[in-house]
C-alpha cells in the first residue's frame, strides 16, 4: 500500500474502485496561530487621522492594544472542538506576546520594510536584501517582484470593514503577500499540497480556522527598543486548528468509490463496501464509516473531527478491503460484486474534472469548446475509458454534456497501468479493460461459490432427510400397530361377549326345560 497522503485522487482501473480524498483525522489536534505584521510608517503618511496613526504616534505607555476579536460560531472547525469565545482570544493573546518577546518581528519590518508572517516558529517575507537576519532561514523569503507593492495601500481600510463587518478574511494582503501566506499555512498544514488557486486554498484554509485577532503595537516588539525610530504595526493573528506534526496516528480520509463497468448488457459493481474510508499509511490500520448513522457522527472536512473516537482495525488478509488495496494483490474474488440490467446511467462522475465511460456501445466524439481562444478540438472514445477533462472548458458529447470542471490543481494517480502526480496533462483518456475483466470474473467465481455452498449444504443435508424419512416410517408402522392392537382388543371383547350371552341363552333354556 503506498503512501496515500500525497494523493487526492487515485483511481485504480485493474480492480474498480476510486478514492476521493476528504481530510485527514487524528485523535490529536493542536492550535497554531499564524500572526501577520505589518507596518504601518507608510500607511499613516497617507492617512494620519485614523484611530490607528493616533495611537501608534502618541507617547502612551500601553504597547500593544487590541481592537477586535472575530469568531464563527457556525465554523466546521469550532463545531466539535472544545474553544469558545472566551478561550480563543486568550490563545491568541498569549501567542502575540510570545512572537513579540522572542523573535522580535520589528527587526524584519525596520530592515525589508514588508509584510512578514510568523508561523511554526518561523518568519516568512519577502525579501529585498541579500543578507537574511539570523532568526529566519532564506528558504522561507522570497525575492521582491519589480513593480509589485509589498502592501495593500489602503489595507487599514479594509482591516476597519472586516471589523465592523465582524468577518475573518485576508483580503488586506496583495496577491503576492497571500500567495506567501497561503504556501507558510499549507507547509504545515499539508506540505505535499501546491497552492495554485487562491480562492480554493482559502476556503480550504477557512475550514480550520477558531478565529482571528486584530492588535495595534507601538513598537512591533515588547519593551521600547526602538525609541528613536520605532516600528508600529498591525497584528492580524489568526487561530486555526492542524494535526500534529509529530503525530503517527493521521489518516488520510477517502470516499470509497466503486466503479460500475458494463458487460453483455448487464452491469457489474462492488457491494457492500464502506463507504467512507481512513488509511494510516505508516502502521497499516484502517477507519471505515459503513452506515449513514455513523457518518453524521462526523464533520469531513480538510480536518475531521468526530463527536466519537472512531476505531481503527488491521485488515485481515481474507477481506475483501485488504484484496482491494494490497498492490500485490491481483485476485477480488472476496468482495461481493452485484450485477443488474438496469443501466441507468452510462456516464459516471468520479472527481470534479474525471469521468467514466462504463458504457460505449459506438465511438464517442466528445468536443472540447473554450471560449477563451474559441477553439474547437474532438476527444474519440472508442471502449470504456477514464477521461479527465480540461478545465474551465466545454464538453459535449453525443448524449451529454459534461458540467464544467474548476481549474484546481488535483493530485491524481491512477494505478496499476499509469502514475500521474501533480504535473500531468489538461487531459487524458485511459481504457478500462483490465478492470471490467476483474469484476466479472469476480463475479463469476462468487456465483461459482455460492452454487457449490448449495450442492455442499444439500449433501450434507441428505443423511438428515433420509433419517427423517426413516423415523417418519416407524411412526407410521408405530400408529397401525396401535391400530390394529387396538382392532384385536375390540375383536377379543366381542367374542367374549357374544360367549357370554351363547351361554346365558343356554341356562336359561335348561333352567325353563327342568321347570316344565
Amino acid at each position: 500500500m503506498r503512501d496515500w497522503q500525497k494523493n487526492d485522487t487515485i483511481i485504480n482501473i485493474n480492480k474498480g474502485y476510486a478514492l476521493r480524498r476528504l481530510g485527514v483525522y487524528s485523535s490529536d489536534v493542536a492550535e497554531e496561530i499564524v500572526h501577520t505584521f505589518i507596518p504601518i510608517n507608510n500607511l499613516c503618511v497617507l492617512s494620519p487621522e485614523t484611530d490607528v496613526c493616533q495611537y501608534a504616534s502618541l507617547p502612551l505607555d500601553t504597547n500593544v492594544a487590541q481592537l477586535a476579536t472575530t469568531t464563527i460560531p457556525g465554523n466546521t472547525a469550532r463545531t466539535l472542538s472544545p474553544y469558545n469565545t472566551e478561550n480563543i482570544p486568550r490563545l491568541i493573546r498569549e501567542g502575540v506576546s510570545r512572537v513579540l518577546a522572542q523573535h522580535h518581528p520589528d527587526e524584519i519590518i525596520k530592515n525589508y520594510k514588508s509584510i512578514a508572517h510568523f508561523v511554526d516558529n518561523q518568519f516568512y517575507y519577502h525579501k529585498s536584501d541579500v543578507n537574511a537576519i539570523i532568526t529566519t532561514s532564506p528558504t522561507n523569503t522570497l525575492d521582491k517582484d519589480i513593480g509589485i507593492s509589498r502592501f495593500r495601500s489602503n489595507s487599514m481600510e479594509i482591516i476597519r470593514k472586516q471589523i465592523n463587518n465582524n468577518k475573518i478574511g485576508f483580503e488586506y494582503l496583495s496577491h503576492t503577500d497571500l500567495k506567501l501566506f497561503l504556501t507558510a499555512i499549507f507547509l504545515i498544514i499539508d506540505a505535499s499540497y501546491t497552492v495554485s488557486n487562491f480562492q480554493v486554498s482559502l476556503d480550504i484554509f477557512s475550514q480550520l480556522i477558531l478565529g482571528q485577532s486584530v492588535f495595534v503595537s507601538r513598537y512591533c516588539s515588547i519593551g521600547q527598543r526602538n525609541l528613536l525610530s520605532p516600528e508600529p504595526c498591525l497584528i492580524i493573528s489568526t487561530l486555526f486548528l492542524r494535526t500534529p506534526s509529530d503525530s503517527t496516528s493521521i489518516f488520510s480520509i477517502f470516499r470509497l468509490i466503486p466503479l460500475p463497468i458494463i458487460d453483455n448488457g448487464f452491469m457489474y459493481t462492488y457491494s457492500k463496501l464502506p463507504k467512507i474510508i481512513g488509511v494510516n499509511s505508516i502502521d497499516q490500520t484502517f477507519l471505515m464509516w459503513n452506515e449513514e448513522i455513523d457518518i453524521k457522527e462526523c464533520t469531513f472536512s480538510r480536518l475531521v473531527q468526530c463527536r466519537t473516537k472512531p476505531v481503527s482495525t488491521t485488515l485481515l488478509k481474507s477481506s475483501c478491503i485488504s484484496q482491494l488495496f494490497d498492490d500485490d494483490e491481483l485476485d477480488t474474488s472476496i468482495c461481493e460484486v452485484s450485477r443488474t440490467q438496469n443501466i441507468d446511467q452510462d456516464i459516471m462522475r468520479i472527481d470534479d474534472d474525471i469521468w467514466l465511460f462504463s458504457n460505449v456501445r459506438h465511438t464517442e466524439y466528445c468536443q472540447i469548446y473554450s471560449a477563451s481562444d474559441e477553439l474547437t478540438e474532438t476527444i474519440l472514445i472508442n471502449e470504456a475509458s477514464v477521461l479527465r477533462i480540461p478545465c474551465n472548458k466545454t464538453v459535449t458529447c453525443r448524449n451529454s454534456q459534461l458540467p464544467t470542471a474548476s481549474c484546481t490543481q488535483h493530485r491524481v494517480t491512477i494505478t496499476p497501468a499509469v502514475h500521474l502526480h501533480h504535473r500531468l496533462p489538461a487531459r487524458f483518456l485511459v481504457p478500462i479493460k483490465d478492470m471490467s475483466k476483474t469484476i466479472v470474473r469476480s463475479y463469476q467465481l462468487q456465483l461459482n461459490n455460492k452454487i457449490n455452498d448449495l450442492m455442499t449444504n444439500f449433501s450434507a443435508k441428505r443423511p438428515k432427510m433420509k433419517q427423517v424419512f426413516e423415523d417418519y416410517l416407524n411412526y407410521i408402522a408405530s400408529v397401525i400397530a396401535y391400530i390394529l392392537f387396538l382392532i384385536f382388543i375390540y375383536l377379543m371383547y366381542l367374542i367374549k361377549y357374544k360367549q357370554q350371552r351363547a351361554l346365558k341363552c343356554i341356562a336359561s333354556f335348561v333352567q325353563d326345560t327342568v321347570s316344565a
